[in-house]
């Protein structure tokens, strides 16, 4: 409900499409969801960071009167494939859109090599560097075409997943992308103590700046320790929650970490505490759009962004 007022249906698009072995049975025939249907989670939560409503009704995110456009590149698993990246990136390079935030990395290489030389240590076949060569070209490309159509980009610093069934060791010139894109702004996360959280990276070189992103183990030693108040509440979809455990049937919250609100009309929000650098980034995301608000016009269109 607090997304709803600031949500542009016209200009979002989902660019996936569901891959049963992957992401499950699809919920439509086309395997193609509405762009307005979030079966992750991700994107409602980082949603409502930029910009839920300041309408009285559960959270209000960073930019209470942004408008948010839901440029679709995830799939219901939570992976980002090049193909369905790169469509998202140029789309919002020709919609103009002022501010793009990127939670994520492109699959399936938290590393892109250019060569094996980058390889310090482990192996890698001519066709999986093929593979990130092709990254490499692709994201950086639509990332630069949607930088120079006005964009503000900005994406997540590592949070050092799973990447690959073998380990290796590279160079520093193998790329995260969209992260250390050239024209991107970088995003670390520190604790509501504003200590850089254990799973983040400072980023020698590449982060630019730092933001809440929630530390469960923030504060330690003290009675804050382990509290849900040290992560990031935001919105989330209730059948998520519910598929995800976090609520029970009827949609009310299984523990101190999710919240259910409901106004006197009736009409229910559901909201959980997450932490992640996907977390600090939206709060980048919501700063750079309020600085569009009071300051921005758009180059190429003249108008006030």
């Amino acid at each position: 409900p607090d997304l709803a007022p600031n949500f542009d249906a016209e200009r979002s698009r989902n660019f996936t499409t569901d891959i049963p072995a992957v992401d499950g049975p699809c919920e439509v025939v086309t395997c193609v969801d509405p762009a307005d249907v979030d079966d992750y989670g991700h994107g409602t939560h980082v949603a409502g960071i930029v910009a839920a409503a300041n309408n009285g009704f559960g959270i209000a995110g960073v930019a209470p009167d942004a408008t948010l456009v839901n440029v679709r590149a995830a799939q219901d698993s939570g992976y980002f494939f090049l193909y369905e990246t790169v469509r998202a990136l140029v789309y919002a390079g020709d919609i103009h859109l002022d501010v793009v935030n990127m939670s994520f990395y492109t699959d399936p290489w938290l590393y892109n090599c250019a060569s094996r030389d980058e390889y310090i240590e482990g192996t890698v076949t001519d066709d999986e560097l093929t593979q990130q060569r092709l990254i490499r070209e692709l994201v950086l490309g639509a990332v630069a075409y949607a930088h120079s159509m006005g964009v503000t980009l900005d994406a997540t610093s590592a949070n050092y997943p799973p990447e690959t069934a073998r380990p290796r060791t590279v160079a520093n010139t193998c790329l995260n992308l969209p992260n250390e894109a050239p024209q991107v702004i970088s995003v670390s996360a520190v604790g509501p103590s504003t200590t850089k959280a254990d799973y983040s990276s400072y980023g020698f070189g590449d982060v630019e700046i730092a933001a809440p992103g929630g530390w469960f183990r923030d504060f330690v030693g003290t009675p804050a320790y382990q509290t849900p108040g040290n992560l990031v509440l935001s919105s989330y979809p209730l059948d998520v929650a519910i598929a995800e455990g976090l609520a029970d049937p009827n949609g009310d919250p299984v523990d101190e970490f999710s919240v259910k609100y409901c106004d006197e009309d009736g009409v229910c929000g559901f909201y959980t505490y997450l932490q992640g650098t996907s977390m600090a980034s939206p709060h980048v995301a919501g700063v750079a759009a309020l600085i569009v608000e009071a300051k921005g016009t758009h180059a190429r269109h003249g108008g006030r962004a």
